[in-house]
């Protein structure tokens, strides 16, 4: 405790007896009392040339406030609202230090603090105080601050993938300890790189969560369009119809989007004779020469059933043969 000489005028010599045995000539001591709940008594005999005076007060000690707080285990989150939770008596006044250089406070008796990007740890001070700012109690407490993580992904066998084939999904933040991968079709799995076999075809969009242990730390990210499932299968129409009325004038094999090529395909009559054939197409097309518009060479050819045969490359490198009828109706 702080004693400070107030005698005037300003005396030359101070004598300050305390009750305790202890005797200062200082003329402002500092004294720390050893027993709480207990009363002393403080004398001091201040002396001039023209004389002294003395002045006897007492003091009664207490007990140092407690000073208690709780911070999140085992840390806290990077660029999140970390609370501090003041276990110390509310009817005290108080003063929190961070220890990241942001100002003190004294208001929020239990606060949400946001360490800064550039700290790894911090040392956390709680102050409480007692009847006076003298009777103080420290508590200081070190925080581990985990870094913000990245929810980022890649995609094996991507961004297209042909059936049966599977999507193979990996979480690329390594610190990361928890996931949680939610497809747009409502699919959710908790698995750290899942892989999906049983997807039907389509685009895919998905979120992913990403913790540290017990999903501490959370951050999520979306993307729409990560993947496509495709069938990656030609299909033969059974007819067409070269009409001119430009709805199904032109006859060739499709499948999905980009799904592959024809590598060859020949058209025979019913007399066995080639009427069409093309080489090195895409699927799906009706541009001219990479389709059968119902001609030969130019000439019409009549309602019937005309047999086909074709080589097909699918985009997974799968070669693929059809062979059937088509049913040419005008």
């Amino acid at each position: 405790m702080q004693f400070t000489d107030a005698t005037v005028p300003r005396p030359t010599s101070w004598v300050w007896k305390f009750s305790d045995g202890t005797v200062e000539t200082t003329p402002n001591p500092v004294h720390r009392f050893a027993n709480v709940n207990q009363t002393y008594s403080v004398t001091l005999l201040a002396s001039t040339p023209c004389g002294y005076d003395s002045l006897t007060r007492p003091i009664t000690t207490t007990t140092p406030p407690t000073a208690r707080f709780q911070v999140p285990a085992p840390f806290v989150c990077n660029q999140q609202a970390a609370l501090l939770t003041n276990l110390s008596d509310p009817a005290n006044r108080f003063r929190w230090n961070f220890g990241d250089g942001t100002p003190p406070d004294s208001v929020n008796f239990s606060p949400r603090h946001v360490f800064p990007a550039s700290l790894t740890t911090a040392s956390v001070r709680l102050t409480v105080f007692g009847s006076t700012t003298g009777c103080q109690t420290t508590v200081t407490q070190s925080v581990t601050i985990k870094p913000a993580l990245k929810p980022t992904f890649s995609v094996g066998n991507g961004p297209d993938v042909c059936l049966p084939g599977a999507v193979q999904l990996t979480g690329t933040d390594p610190a990361a300890k928890t996931f949680r991968w939610t497809l747009s079709n409502g699919f959710v799995t908790n698995a750290a790189n899942p892989q999906f076999t049983d997807l039907p075809p389509g685009q895919y969009g998905l979120t992913l969560a990403v913790g540290y242990e017990n999903g501490a730390c959370p951050d999520s990210a979306s993307q729409a369009n990560v993947f496509r499932v495709l069938s990656c299968q030609a299909v033969a129409p059974e007819a067409f119809t070269p009409n001119g009325d430009r709805r199904n004038d032109t006859w060739t094999l499709f499948g999905d989007a980009d799904a592959g090529r024809i590598e060859r395909l020949r058209i025979w009559n019913r007399w066995g004779e080639v009427v069409f054939e093309m080489y090195d197409v895409p699927l799906n097309s009706d541009a001219p020469g990479q389709c059968w518009d119902g001609t030969n060479r130019g000439v019409p050819l009549p309602n019937g059933q005309y047999a086909f045969e074709a080589d097909v490359l699918l985009r997974d490198s799968r070669r693929q043969k059809q062979t059937g009828s088509i049913a040419l109706i005008r």
